[in-house]
């Protein structure tokens, strides 16, 4: 016997969302943003999901856990198709949990339901105590991660849970989210200037359930983070490059904005593993100074951390590769601490 929970009937309430996604769509919740997760657990001898992909040129790749084995990568087509995740379980109590790992720009995709075999029950998990956020561009979407340099970065290469932040959050046994666009700074984006109107930077994207759709996000009290990083800078110090008190307001913009959302969050500014002098310079000033003048109005959970420069070789077209990521999220993880 099969049994599809429709989501709009009993998944909506038994499964557990974490991250942004538009439940405004009658057919199902919408997402893009890489880190997403869905999770539920079942009593059933098999567990399959039906996605519907949209707007993708490439395929769109998920991270898929069953009960505590290794997780295994699924690759997701263009369309609405069903996937087989796990069968010839014993039928019993299982846990399932899938995490996007292709970054937003590949596509939207819709969560149409789970469909469990010989299954009569299906219930939320159990939340994590401690909720981390990453805010970044390609460092923080694990852009290339899985290739060496030299090699073109796909979706294909790309993985979320091999970040820094997603290695930070299993470590702290704590839920994760990610709100990351390749090519994105805080001031401008790699290549393009402060105006340029066919672009927004992660200051605008910030506030958005879905990249690049105009959806406002609204900050779930079940969704504040205990912990957000921000990683950003590595884009604004591409040509053109701003001046330090251009690249402080719009860094101070943001952080106002995490505080206003996150009230009790540590929020870490970070400084990249890629920054180079005379970059590195300025955006260890902008950040000292931003850190000094929330410090100062009362506000003592903002702190700043560096991240030593990558580790050789690297992955795609120069980003860090997984033993940096793992660095990463060790320093991160003594930070929290």
């Amino acid at each position: 016997m099969l049994k599809f929970i429709f989501l709009m009937g009993l998944t909506t309430a038994s499964s557990h969302f974490v991250g942004r996604f538009d439940f405004s769509d009658p057919e199902g919740p919408l997402f893009n943003w890489s880190g997403n997760s869905i999770e539920t657990t079942f009593v059933g001898d098999s567990v399959s999901i039906t996605l519907d992909n949209l707007e993708t040129s490439e395929p769109i790749y998920f991270s898929i856990m069953i009960d505590s084995e290794k997780p295994y990568r699924l690759k997701t087509e263009a369309g609405r198709k069903t996937y087989k995740l796990s069968e010839n379980l014993i039928w019993s109590d299982h846990y399932v949990k899938i995490v996007r790992e292709s970054e937003a720009k590949y596509g939207v995709t819709r969560f149409l339901g789970f469909e469990v075999g010989a299954g009569e029950q299906i219930s939320q998990p159990r939340t994590s105590k401690i909720r981390i956020e990453t805010i970044g561009d390609s460092i923080t979407c694990g852009y290339g991660l899985l290739e060496q340099d030299p090699c073109t970065a796909s979706s294909s290469s790309q993985s979320m849970t091999k970040t820094y932040g997603a290695l930070a959050a299993n470590i702290l046994n704590a839920e994760y989210s990610s709100v990351c666009f390749s090519g994105k700074g805080v001031f401008h984006n790699w290549g393009r200037t402060h105006d340029d109107p066919t672009q927004t930077t992660l200051l605008e994207d910030y506030t958005q359930t879905l990249a690049g759709k105009n959806i406002d996000w609204n900050f779930p009290e079940n969704q504040r983070a205990d912990v957000v990083v921000i990683n950003l800078g590595t884009n604004d110090f591409s040509n053109p490059v701003p001046t330090e008190m251009e690249f402080r307001n719009a860094y101070t913009k943001l952080v106002k904005l995490v505080r206003k959302n996150h009230p009790r969050a540590r929020i870490f500014l970070a400084i990249g593993p890629v920054l180079l002098e005379p970059s590195i310079h300025t955006v260890r000033t902008a950040l000292t100074r931003v850190k000094k003048a929330f410090n100062e109005s009362g506000d003592q959970k903002i702190h700043i951390i560096e991240f030593p420069n990558q580790l050789r070789p690297t992955a795609c077209e120069q980003h860090p590769s997984p033993q940096t990521h793992q660095r990463m999220a060790e320093q991160l993880v003594r930070a929290i601490h």
